[in-house]
């Protein structure tokens, strides 16, 4: 694509400009490969413009930064922002891939790898062809991809929705983090249902403080440019977080335990929880979904009404929904019990589980999880 198209749009000055053909979009110098628009990003620690010159030298046609650099011989392309601009230069150079999919974002502190997984499986058992962007890896149509992100860079992330959508993927089930909601990495995305788990202390390295992580978090639901037509929002209305988010929304899709239907329209009737999984009711407007799920703990019924609410959302019928939801029989990494091969089972044996948990809130919500369930 010529440089001059790709950034016609954009708002930009050049230094010592000139036209150019650009094969692709890189922001590691270490990947560039001939007629590369390098993104010369300035994080917390490395400033980008510290390897354009690296880049240039290995063939990069052009340059994105937020201020000149010296010594480059190849056009630069002055922006106010690389973060917001390189989202758009992206979603052009990949011919707006997520245009005519279904985006279902998920967002939260825990649970948004095991809503992805449970989502996914409704959606196959309702004969949808979704892709999945998620902490685990990214994946669709039998092909597997490693994830160095939750939520890839923006030119990576319309990259792989490009090669989604030629794949036949018509929804794509993505995790979104606070980080690429504060950097703007799925800018030029619509989604059509987006989810809000819970919130507590995480990343305030980053964010410095919850007001701050919760309103990039919130970017999500209240960004007119990241809404599909008609997109609905779910959220969990027990979280403190997420019954505040409410107020900023209108008519969103809440889904609640401790609730009735005044106060939620996703909620359980009758619920047990216990070591082989469990076992729900859940109420929604379009009928009752009967859960039996090896999943564990009172959290994983809420992700399991996070995945209700979206099938709901995607007038997937609660039948469906139900064979979705039970015929998921684990997460990798998320409360997986290790099991035991050629040794007998007996009274009295212990059960070892393996959990990703690594904020407070996370390894508190495992512990009770095993807790309530626990034999001896």
């Amino acid at each position: 694509m010529r440089l001059k198209d790709l950034i016609e749009k954009t708002e930009h000055r050049g230094v010592s400009f000139e036209d150019a053909e650009v094969t692709g979009i890189s922001c590691d110098s270490r990947s560039v490969e001939r007629g590369n628009l390098f993104a010369a990003f300035k994080g917390e620690h490395v400033d980008g413009r510290d390897f354009a010159v690296e880049a240039a030298a290995k063939g990069a046609s052009c340059v994105l930064s937020q201020a000149p650099v010296k010594n480059v011989n190849v056009p630069q392309v002055i922006v106010p922002d690389v973060n917001e601009a390189l989202a758009k230069l992206s979603v052009r150079f990949y011919r707006e891939p997520s245009k005519g999919m279904n985006l279902v974002g998920i967002t939260g502190t825990n649970g948004k790898t095991t809503v992805a997984y449970l989502v996914e499986s409704i959606f196959k058992e309702a004969g949808i062809n979704p892709g999945v962007i998620s902490t685990v890896n990214y994946r669709y149509s039998g092909k597997t991809l490693p994830a160095p992100f939750t939520t890839p860079r923006a030119h990576d992330l319309q990259m792989i929705l490009r090669e989604m959508k030629d794949a036949g993927v018509t929804h794509c089930i993505m995790e979104v983090s606070s980080h690429s909601l504060a950097q703007k990495r799925i800018d030029g995305c619509s989604f059509a249902v987006r989810v809000f788990t819970n919130l507590s202390p995480e990343h305030l390295d980053y964010h410095h403080t919850m007001e701050e992580y919760f309103n990039v978090k919130a970017r999500l639901f209240t960004d007119t440019a990241l809404e599909a037509e008609g997109g609905v929002s779910v959220v969990n209305v027990d979280d403190e977080w997420g019954e505040a988010l409410t107020g900023r929304l209108k008519d969103p899709l809440s889904y609640s335990i401790i609730s009735d239907r005044r106060r939620s329209r996703i909620y359980p009737g009758d619920f047990s929880l216990s070591a082989q999984g469990i076992e729900a009711r859940v109420n929604t407007p379009g009928g009752t979904v009967d859960v039996r799920s090896p999943l564990v703990g009172e959290y994983n019924l809420y992700n399991i009404m996070a995945a209700v609410a979206v099938g709901f959302a995607a007038n997937i019928e609660a039948p469906r929904i139900s064979r979705g939801i039970n015929a998921l029989k684990g997460v990798p990494g998320r409360l997986e019990m290790v099991t035991e091969t050629g040794l007998p089972a007996g009274r009295g044996r212990f059960k070892a589980y393996v959990d990703y948990a690594h904020t407070p809130d996370a390894l508190e919500r495992v512990l009770s999880a095993l807790r309530s369930v626990r034999e001896g």
